[in-house]
């Protein structure tokens, strides 16, 4: 059963798209002319199309909710996992260590404990940059964009480096 109870119009305006997406691997590019035609062969009024599309954004848009909830939780449930994981292989090394033993086979498993590879850690002890000689100092270099949208906005030019636009459009639908 569809969440908005979709019309008979909107129903096969999914189908197309849905085909449309299929049939290209997931992807909607280049179903403009399908929804074009779908337009054209509807003999409904443009208030009754539009109510169609709204139906129909409105169905997708509640089930990819769902979606993202369902995604957070099982999310949520695998870094719970991981975190009991760890915690538990934590203590498996901390035993281990304690005992001096390095490598232990246990029926098909075999554990062993070795040095980390990649370079070696340093813990900092002061984040103040005055305390730093310069020669372990970077410097960063990046644009001000806001200056850079001020100084455009008062009508200046930056030829070949930044122009305004025009803001954008949006649809909502309510």
């Amino acid at each position: 059963m569809n969440l908005l109870n979709l019309t008979k119009s909107a129903l096969a305006l999914e189908d197309i798209i849905l085909e449309h997406a299929d049939a290209n691997g997931g992807s909607t590019d280049g179903m403009e002319d399908l929804i074009e035609q779908w337009s054209r062969e509807t003999d409904e009024p443009l208030e009754a199309k539009l109510e169609s599309i709204a139906r129909l954004v409105r169905e997708w848009d509640s089930i990819a909710k769902i979606q993202r909830e369902e995604a957070k939780r099982l999310t949520d449930s695998a870094k719970s996992n991981d975190a009991r994981s760890e915690r538990l292989k934590a203590w498996v090394k901390f035993c281990l260590e304690s005992q001096g033993i390095t490598k232990s086979q246990a029926g098909p498993y075999q554990f062993a404990i070795q040095k980390n590879g990649g370079v070696a850690p340093v813990e900092f002890l002061t984040d103040d940059v005055e305390q730093w000689p310069i020669d372990y100092l970077v410097t960063k270099t990046e644009v001000d964009r806001a200056k850079v949208r001020e100084f455009l906005a008062a009508g200046n030019h930056l030829e070949g480096l930044a122009v305004m636009h025009e803001r954008g459009t949006s649809l909502r639908i309510k």
